[in-house]
């Protein structure tokens, strides 16, 4: 089961960077590719 999730998380990955690249080869440097808002939201953890 755990294998199955993680074979579509890289396949989620590999997609997503792919988009991206085709766009702007840097635009994981590029921070106007970023969304603000989600960006600046405090994250929130779990105590336990």
């Amino acid at each position: 089961m755990l294998e199955a999730l993680e074979q579509i998380e890289v396949a989620l990955r590999v997609r997503t960077a792919h988009c991206i690249g085709a766009q702007d080869p840097f635009a994981h440097l590029n921070a106007t590719h970023l969304d603000t808002a989600c960006c600046l939201a405090p994250v929130q953890t779990r105590k336990g």
